[in-house]
């Protein structure tokens, strides 16, 4: 963790020993999932398998979680810095323009709703627009 932390962060940050520790407990204990188990003591009994395979899945899946993280940080500093700071009308005109650009796509239902209801919503409507995209994408490539 220190290491990571130290060269593959966007914002690199030095880590103690004891905080390395601590953000490696608190990564497992919230967000792993192994084959069978689940968060800290699930990742020991998997890396303690008696080969490098679990121990490899429990890094693995560390470096997993830990980009989520950073990628969820990051999708929240775009909205931050380029829709939040907006005025309200300004944030109205682009969700505007995004369900003119996607009507094709997007359910009538939620195209018959005033525009001016979804400003508070459009985060969560991009952020489900781009995951679907990406699970549609991933189908289409396994073909």
């Amino acid at each position: 963790m220190r290491h990571v932390y130290q060269t593959g962060l966007r914002l690199p940050r030095q880590l103690s020993e004891s905080e390395g520790i601590a953000e490696a407990v608190f990564l497992l204990t919230r967000y792993y999932h192994g084959g069978y188990t689940e968060g800290y003591e699930g990742a020991l009994l998997d890396a303690l398998e008696g080969n490098l395979e679990g121990l490899e899945l429990v890094l693995s899946r560390m470096s997993e979680s830990l980009k989520e993280i950073e990628r969820a940080k990051y999708v929240n500093w775009v909205f931050t810095d380029h829709f939040d700071r907006l005025d309200w009308e300004a944030r109205r005109l682009l969700v505007i323009a995004y369900l003119h650009q996607n009507s094709d796509f997007l359910p009538a239902k939620l195209l018959e709703l005033d525009p001016a209801r979804l400003v508070d919503h459009f985060r969560v409507l991009i952020i489900d627009h781009v995951s679907s995209k990406d699970l549609l994408r991933g189908v289409l490539e396994a073909k």
